[in-house]
């Protein structure tokens, strides 16, 4: 019999109570998630199911309604090591025979790897280390990930999962993944500007940090009014809110800038309907896979500027790019599509085309479920689905 835990960033507790509410969920594939691991604890091979969030809103460890166990890790930010020892404990405890990792923990993996799990680790992250030390660190990564017990490593999108492959990790291993994203894009209609708007509507969506370039978008704002161009930005997404209220504060443009919090998802498509711009800012350091911001403005077809981040420069063409960690290149890429409205009307005709080429034609669940199975066919699906088989280079 299967005992499977999970560690992963969100809050399953919160979510699963959110859901069964009526509440809409706040994130993409939330439901699809919790109606997942539901599923595990009707089958006839799985004896318990316990899931790890390290980005809990409390400390707790209960049993839920569908009988999963939900353990909940404050995450602790100022001192990471403090919550990978907590995680580790729990291996222990709960003795699983199947580990899926959703947070790249070295000292998680080579638990799992020591206790002799079965581990799949399956991720959205890049990582940006440069140096000696970024060297050994990726190079200890993929030593760990290259062990027997770590049967598959996924991570978002492809230019992503070549990353871990060009760190050395074994590509029959690597599979590429995607949300379920529901590509009904003839539901929003191309937008068309036949001229300027009086003010440019920004929207940001995303967790509210500097690594994510909330404040090069405010800085490029206040540059853009010194240049007589007026523009506001609405953010959606938790994070350090009030450090930002504070950097436009001071700068002069309060009044042009809007922090909603975590809403509905829903209410971050509606909002990027409305807005002229979507915004993916990335600085370099942020360890991204492939942001969701970007399927999403496909979808309801409104025009992206984004930062020139490694993993999305190699993958988007339908957008406008900007230097990372720079509001002036910022600023020019806005001028860019004031100067030439042709180029704005041609991204959002094309955005449905963009959107196709960008998914992976599956989703992490439809990989979880070949993997949980362990029988020929579905391993056989695994390698099929491999970087090992995939011919797609970034």
């Amino acid at each position: 019999m299967k005992k499977i835990i999970f560690f992963q960033i969100f809050d399953y507790r919160d979510v699963y109570f959110a859901i069964e509410n009526n509440q809409a969920e706040t994130y993409v594939s939330q439901k699809q998630f919790i109606e997942f691991t539901s599923s595990l604890m009707k089958s006839d091979d799985v004896s318990a199911v316990c899931i790890v969030s390290l980005l809990s809103s409390g400390k707790y460890d209960q049993i839920m309604p569908n009988g999963v166990r939900v353990i909940g890790i404050p995450f602790l930010a100022d001192d990471p090591k403090q919550t990978q020892i907590k995680a580790n404990k729990f291996v222990d405890l709960f003795a699983p025979t199947h580990a899926i990792i959703q947070v790249p923990l070295l000292g998680l993996l080579a638990k799992c790897i020591k206790n002799k799990i079965k581990t799949c680790l399956i991720i959205a992250d890049s990582f940006t280390g440069t140096g000696l030390r970024g060297f050994i660190w990726t190079r200890m990564f993929a030593w760990l990930l290259n062990n027997k017990y770590v049967e598959l490593v996924s991570n978002h999108n492809y230019p992503a999962a070549n990353l871990l492959k060009s760190f050395g990790v074994k590509p029959n291993k690597i599979i590429p993944w995607d949300q379920s994203w529901d590509q009904q894009t003839d539901k929003f209609a191309v937008k068309v500007l036949n001229s300027l708007p009086d003010v440019w509507k920004f929207f940001y969506a995303g967790r509210i940090l500097t690594e994510k370039g909330v404040g090069d978008i405010i800085q490029a704002i206040s540059l853009l009014k010194q240049n007589k161009v007026q523009a506001c930005a609405v953010f959606v997404g938790s994070g350090n809110i009030t450090d930002f209220e504070k950097q436009a504060a001071d700068l002069g443009i309060s009044e042009n800038i809007a922090f909603l919090g975590s809403v509905a998802h829903a209410q971050v498509l509606s909002g990027m309907r409305n807005a002229d711009i979507v915004i993916v800012p990335s600085q370099i350091k942020s360890s991204e896979g492939m942001p969701c911001t970007i399927y999403e403005s496909f979808i309801v077809k409104t025009p992206l500027i984004i930062s020139d981040h490694p993993m999305m420069k190699k993958a988007i063409k339908n957008c406008v790019f900007f230097k990372a960690n720079d509001p002036g290149s910022l600023v020019e890429a806005v001028n860019q599509l004031s100067n030439d409205l042709a180029v704005y009307n041609k991204l959002s005709a094309d955005s449905a085309a963009a959107l196709s080429e960008l998914i992976v034609p599956f989703d992490s669940i439809q990989i979880l479920d070949h993997w949980l199975s362990g029988k020929q066919a579905d391993k056989q699906w695994l390698y099929e689905h491999s970087l090992k088989k995939l011919n797609k280079n970034y």
